[in-house]
This record gives structure tokens, C-alpha cells and sequence, in this order.
């Protein structure tokens, strides 16, 4: 008899879960409780800080290169051959 594999988490994250790729809460929590013993209570705002500026600036560069690659490609109107004899 075959066993069943139940299917991987990451890879049937639901929308509301993208921004995560399906991390649950209990790995969030786990990962802030690391940082919070590794960095110390002190450092936490200024942790906390670098990453939004970090964030605002991948979020600023894909809104520019998303805007790049949306623009119109502006055409040149075609020669026109001139009616001059001669």
C-alpha cells in the first residue's frame, strides 16, 4: 500500500498569504524572538527601521521598473515620400 504525501505548504499558499509565501504565524513568531535575543531590546527600533527603509526602497524600485516596462514606446510617424518632381 502507498502512503499519501501530504502536499507542501509553501507551494499552496493562499492570496491572503503571499506576501509570507504561507509562513505561518508560530514561524513569525519564532523568527522575532530570535532577533529580539540576538539584537537585544535596544536595537529592536533601530532593526525595525533599516527594515521599512529596506522595504520602501524594493517597493519604490519595482513600482519604477514596473512603470519602465509599462510605458509606450513612442513611434515615429512613417517617411512619407515627397510629391516633388524632379
Amino acid at each position: 500500500m502507498v502512503a499519501s504525501r501530504a502536499p507542501d505548504r509553501l507551494t499552496l499558499a493562499a492570496p491572503e498569504d503571499a506576501m509570507f509565501g504561507g509562513v505561518g504565524g508560530s514561524e513569525v513568531l519564532l523568527v522575532a524572538v530570535l532577533v529580539l535575543v540576538l539584537f537585544g531590546s535596544k536595537r529592536m527600533p533601530e532593526f525595525a527601521r533599516g527594515l521599512g527603509r529596506g522595504m520602501r526602497e524594493l517597493r519604490k524600485a519595482i513600482s519604477q521598473i514596473r512603470h519602465e516596462i509599462e510605458r509606450p514606446i513612442p513611434r515615429d510617424p512613417p517617411d512619407r515620400p515627397s510629391n516633388e518632381a524632379g
